[in-house]
């Protein structure tokens, strides 16, 4: 079926995109002189450091611990700026051309990292922004793109098909990047990245439509069930006044913000933890992220069915069902944060709660996504573009916070303060959704089938 082939190209995007942004996270390990940062162990088990570097011709730099947090951070500063635009741009020349070209610019931009990192560290910093900005377009354009496309019966589903990227991405980038700079260094898994983009890019540009009704390759059969559940009026006029005055749009940024600050964290310093202070070498780091990965993945897929199974039985109001996958995912890996910081001697246990909190966060992609599109009518581009621009401060204030918090005492003890700061963020975040959180509930007719009329009960803005 054509809808679950363009979930599949979206989430296809979405895990190049997230290893363009993410491999840093990872490379930063090998790129950095390990003198010039304290309370690292195990160092000589690592893939290439030890190994002159004049001779292996790969270079490393003097970045402090603050230093290396800004250029983790960098990416979300120019990120934080261009998703409400973003949305409005989606509107005006399609979702699609929007992902094609985030996808070319953007590895054109990453490819130019290893060269920036030697030239110019505020060189390195400014791709990063720009790259940032580039890639703020993404969620409005992908949102915009998904609304003609996912019918309200299976959007739990297929948005965890979509965002099922982050699982793989995170599997991705680990283990390819680990392999990459053991064979090769680490200025080549930004090469590598930037060419499987390319690539992906074209499959975009030759077979992905932005609706059903301009696509050749879909049945008749499947158009007309489509459109038998089309509710978006894209072509009209945005309520800006009331979409800023939306006290569910306000609530959404909230969460989202709560949503984003833990999730980057842990994307951005979860390699940095396990490596430089449990003292995991970085094989075995790469290795653990990836296990991680494709646990969260298995859990994003149960998810999503679950979500739907409940909804459509009626089990649950569709509010109620958004609320406990939010708990499940935010709620259990705050408490897994919290639980780190009394583990200082057995580093097991510390991986083992890291693992939980990652696994648990993949549930997000039965609530914290859907929910977005839930609270718009025929502008999910726009409402997320929105969403996703007021809490991107949440991406880059973490590592910054941390790299304040380690710049001259990079111990475990000042991790478990970062680890208990980002929980109660989270917690924040979780809880103005549970309290004030608002989506309608589907409604359907006799016959179990929603008409057009009734859809647009299920998605509205508050008015």
């Amino acid at each position: 079926m054509k809808r679950y082939i363009v979930a599949f190209m979206c989430c296809l995007a979405g895990i190049c995109l997230l290893c363009l942004r993410c491999n840093l996270n990872f490379a930063i390990i090998e790129m950095v002189r390990r003198e010039n940062l304290t309370e690292y162990h195990n160092l000589t088990d690592n893939l290439t450091y030890g190994i002159d570097e004049r001779k292996t011709g790969i270079p490393r730099y003097d970045w402090n611990e603050r230093q290396k947090q800004t250029v983790l951070a960098a990416f979300y500063y120019g990120n934080a700026v261009t998703p409400i635009p973003g949305g409005w741009l989606a509107r005006k020349i399609s979702g699609k051309r929007c992902m094609v070209g985030v996808l070319l610019c953007s590895s054109l931009l990453t490819a130019l990292i290893p060269w920036a990192a030697g030239f110019n560290y505020y060189l390195l910093l400014f791709i990063r922004i720009l790259d940032g900005c580039v890639q703020g377009v993404t969620y409005p354009a992908m949102y915009e793109l998904l609304e003609n496309w996912i019918i309200p019966q299976e959007r739990s589903k297929l948005m965890s098909i979509v965002f099922s990227a982050l699982s793989l991405s995170v599997t991705l980038y680990n283990k390819l990047s680990s392999w990459i700079c053991s064979v090769g260094g680490w200025p080549y898994t930004f090469y590598t990245y930037s060419m499987l983009s390319v690539f992906v890019a074209i499959i975009w540009m030759l077979f992905i439509y932005e609706k059903p009704d301009k696509d050749p390759y879909i049945s008749n059969a499947e158009r007309e069930y489509i459109n038998s559940f089309e509710t978006s009026e894209q072509n009209t006029p945005i309520a800006w006044v009331k979409v800023f005055t939306s006290s569910a749009v306000w609530v959404a940024v909230i969460m989202y913000w709560g949503f984003q600050f833990i999730l980057v964290f842990l994307l951005t310093e979860s390699p940095t933890f396990i490596n430089g202070i449990l003292g995991y070498n970085l094989k075995t780091t790469g290795l653990f992220v990836s296990i991680i990965g494709l646990s969260q993945l298995l859990i994003c897929q149960t998810s999503g069915m679950c979500a739907d199974f409940i909804v459509q039985r009626k089990y649950l109001t569709l509010l109620n069902t958004r609320k406990l996958f939010l708990f499940l995912t935010l709620g259990i890996p705050s408490l897994c944060l919290i639980c780190i910081g009394f583990f200082k001697d057995s580093p097991v246990a510390s991986v083992v709660f890291l693992a939980l909190a990652f696994i648990f966060l993949g549930i997000y992609t039965s609530s914290v996504m859907p929910s977005i599109m839930e609270i718009s009518k025929g502008h999910s581009g726009v409402i997320a573009g929105i969403v996703t621009s007021l809490a991107s401060p949440a991406c880059f204030i973490g590592p910054m916070m941390l790299g304040t918090l380690t710049v001259d005492n990079n111990t475990f003890k000042q991790w478990s303060v970062m680890f208990n700061i980002t929980a109660g963020i989270t917690l924040v975040g979780m809880s103005s959704f549970l309290l004030f959180g608002r989506s309608e509930e589907q409604t359907s007719s006799e016959d179990e089938n929603l008409t057009k009329q009734e859809m647009n009960t299920y998605s509205t803005i508050e008015e």
